[in-house]
């Protein structure tokens, strides 16, 4: 059974590229190890239209090429436009062919995303490794017991049907490693602002959720509100892996809050320096969640950037968002990050 993931197009005209750098989409790769793990004789297939700047046409044309039995799109909420279209593509070449669509925006508006999309069959919703493993043995067994499969929106008929959620894994260390093998790595590299190096970047993630409840951000509703954290011996073993299998040193740590927990951030920097991994490496963080000691120990682990939401430097704004944070405890952390010579990136929105 050949599997294509397909990341859309971002910029409103397809063919224009949006950024100056791009990472790969980590679903698509833990989509790939988890169902390999699962299931036999899969193969897996990425058409990045993003970072290759390709037209409908040019999709059309690598669709056809590749001929594959499913299509995996992923959805961010201004791609939607392209998101439809690639779909409408895929059909056109085979109607056959299974169109699934993942994602925020379709975790958000599951039954709204088949409304809108016609030839899109399935949307899986929000933590997808088992649900989408499960609707593949579905389908290659032939036994489309749709309504069985937790997390699944889909089509049944001119009905649209959305199954009960599925429960989060709790022990994200049996996930195995994302399937970086699936990319074209090369193709990859940080953007500007979150470049620390001139290697090659993968982005890396060691917990999935967020606590807090900020207006702008769709966390809770992807993670259920809670955190869950992978082991710090896991994460070391992954970022060994990516070093000795992949030769990637830089790394963009895409945690929601990667400092929330001191403890835990501190004893995977120690298995770092221990291990003497030559990495470097930006993460998230939140202002009121770090420290001298604790920045002081990321550097030498490889630390080079820490990115902070600050948001806004309107204390009233802040509150309205729901940040639970500070004007002066965003100062004080760029501070404090600063003083240890790292270097610091802020993002701020615009039009509160």
């Amino acid at each position: 059974m050949k599997i294509l993931f397909i990341n859309p197009p971002y910029a409103a005209i397809e063919g224009l590229k949006e950024s100056g750098g791009h990472m790969f989409p980590l679903s698509f790769a833990y989509l790939a190890s988890y169902a390999e793990r699962k299931i036999s004789g899969l193969e897996f297939k990425v058409l990045d239209c993003e970072v290759e700047g390709l037209n409908y046409p040019q999709i059309e044309k690598r669709i056809q090429e590749i001929k594959p039995d499913l299509v995996g799109i992923t959805c961010p909420t201004p791609a939607m436009k392209h998101v439809y279209k690639i779909s409408q593509i895929a059909k056109e070449i085979n109607p056959d062919v299974q169109v699934v669509a993942g994602g925020i925006h379709p975790t958000v508006l599951p039954k709204k995303t088949l409304e809108e999309g016609k030839t899109i069959d399935f949307v899986v919703i929000g933590e997808g490794e088992a649900t989408f493993a499960e609707l593949l043995q579905s389908l290659k067994s032939g036994e489309k017991n749709f309504s069985e499969i937790s997390g699944l929106c889909w089509r049944k008929g001119e009905k649209i049907i959305l199954n009960s959620r599925r429960r989060l894994i709790k022990n994200l260390d049996e996930i195995p490693f994302p399937a970086r093998n699936i990319f074209n790595l090369k193709l990859y590299y940080s953007a500007p602002t979150k470049k620390v190096s001139e290697e090659s970047a993968t982005p890396i993630v060691t917990s999935r959720g967020c606590p807090f409840d900020c207006a702008h951000c769709p966390s809770k509703i992807i993670w259920e509100g809670f955190i869950r954290y992978r082991s710090p011996d896991n994460v070391v073993a992954e970022i060994e892996d990516c070093v000795n299998r992949y030769n990637l040193r830089e790394f963009n740590f895409y945690d929601d809050t990667f400092t929330i927990n001191k403890n835990r951030v501190m004893e995977i920097c120690q298995k770092i320096i221990e291990k003497k991994l030559q990495i470097y490496w930006i993460c998230l963080a939140r202002v009121n969640t770090i420290d001298q000691n604790l920045v002081k120990m990321m550097k030498e682990a490889g630390c080079r950037k820490i990115s902070f939401g600050l948001e806004s430097g309107n204390q009233k704004i802040l509150d309205l968002m729901g940040k639970k944070a500070t004007v002066e405890q965003g100062k004080k952390a760029v501070e404090t990050v600063k003083k240890q010579g790292l270097a610091v990136h802020a993002s701020f929105m615009l039009g509160n």
